[in-house]
């Protein structure tokens, strides 16, 4: 395949739709987003809210979202909540509960019961909510019985295996009294800080939900592979979501950006199979990507190491490990350590990807299929967690 020719529209980000629920939720206004598409995990942030109590619904055929605020108060005073497997909605949904007062059970899936949660689970009992965890300490599911800071408090929350840690309190602060102070300590990976940032600075009840640059990446990466022109009609390289680093990453590989009002266009006119160089890369702050970025180095000339990434060990897998198992699959040489993977380019392979349930391993992978025969995986449908249209985008451009 080459030489693809497609537009697109991605999935509202996920990650922005998350900071906009729980803001509207929290205010004292009658919110409605526009332009949202619905992930597996914003789903269950939503279910969440349902559960709390709060007057949310969303239309799938207009894509108009209703948050109705309740005044930084939780409707419900005892509720149970299920988080499934979301990130955000189990680190936002804990900070939210315990800074009010009320007794919550919280369960979540198997997944995201063996994801951390000390560093804001520590930062919370030392605000006075008590939080008992029933299976493994520092692990969901969770009791918690809130309370609410009656005189300004200061949050240290140690950000080390998760900024979302940090932002989950700080979508908090306008609920806490006046003067309290949010901490983020060891933090060396800043970007969705800062993207919790400007989501709270741009806050208006009203207003259009912007789409996922995350699931953009797997579609510009699509014409990296291939050559061509990808067209996202809903992105754009202002956007201050973490991924767009990546976008960048293409750009030094020869991929050219051009904005205007169709959407973000990538125009790759010779693909980046076969390029030569090794390469030194720190993905810290763009880590999603990091293995989206593994795969087109697979099919290069040269070493790409990739560091700084040993966080993403204790995301939805171990995603270093599965890096590994599924280039010796697929014939591609790679070496790894705790918080790096150095892959040596070559000619992949078919093989059964594992993708342990974990979308982005599915994602990366499966965009190897596109100049690889044989390529196939065990979860196709892991996908929806962040972006489910993105089978039905691989199979527009095999149609090509």
């Amino acid at each position: 395949m080459e030489n693809i020719n497609i537009t697109t529209k991605v999935p509202t980000s996920k990650s922005v739709l998350a900071r906009l629920m729980i803001l509207g939720a929290l205010s004292n206004e009658k919110c409605a987003f526009d332009n949202v598409s619905m992930s597996k995990d914003s789903e269950n942030l939503l279910s969440v809210l349902k559960d709390l109590g709060f007057a949310v619904s969303f239309n799938q055929g207009t894509g108009r979202l209703k948050i109705q605020g309740n005044g930084g108060n939780i409707p419900k005073r005892e509720a149970s909540v299920y988080v499934g497997n979301a990130g955000t909605a189990a680190r936002f949904s804990v900070a939210m509960l315990a800074l009010s007062d009320g007794e919550y059970m919280l369960n979540a899936s198997h997944e995201m019961s063996l994801r951390p949660m000390k560093g804001i689970l520590d930062t919370l009992r030392s605000a006075g909510a008590i939080i008992i965890c029933t299976e493994k300490e520092d692990h969901f599911p969770l009791i918690i019985k809130g309370k609410r800071p009656v005189s300004p408090v200061k949050l240290k929350v140690d950000v080390s295996e998760s900024t979302q840690f940090a932002s989950g309190l700080m979508l908090m602060k306008g609920c806490l009294p006046e003067g309290s102070v949010i901490e983020g300590v060891n933090e060396n990976r800043n970007s969705y800080i800062k993207l919790t940032e400007e989501v709270i600075k741009n806050f208006k009840p009203r207003m259009n939900a912007e789409g996922d640059i995350s699931s953009a990446a797997y579609c510009y990466a699509a014409a990296m592979l291939t050559g061509g022109k990808v067209t996202v009609t809903n992105a754009t390289l202002s956007s201050a979501q973490p991924d767009i680093k990546f976008l960048k990453l293409l750009q030094s590989f020869g991929g050219e950006f051009l904005e205007d009002e169709r959407g973000l266009t990538l125009t790759c006119e010779r693909p980046i199979v076969g390029a030569e160089g090794d390469l030194t890369l720190d993905m810290s702050d763009f880590s999603d990507q990091s293995m989206t970025m593994a795969v087109l180095a697979s099919v290069r000339k040269g070493t790409t190491t990739i560091n700084n990434i040993g966080h993403t060990r204790k995301q939805e897998c171990d995603r270093i490990a599965a890096l590994k198992e599924n280039f010796d699959e697929i014939g591609i040489e790679s070496e790894i350590g705790e918080d790096y993977i150095v892959i040596h380019g070559g000619t992949p392979h078919g093989g059964f990807i594992r993708t342990h349930n974990d979308h982005r391993i599915y994602m990366s992978f499966m965009l190897l299929s596109l100049i690889v025969d044989g390529i196939k995986a065990d979860n196709p449908t892991c996908n929806s967690k962040s972006y489910p249209g993105f089978n039905d985008f691989m199979s527009s451009l095999r149609q090509q």
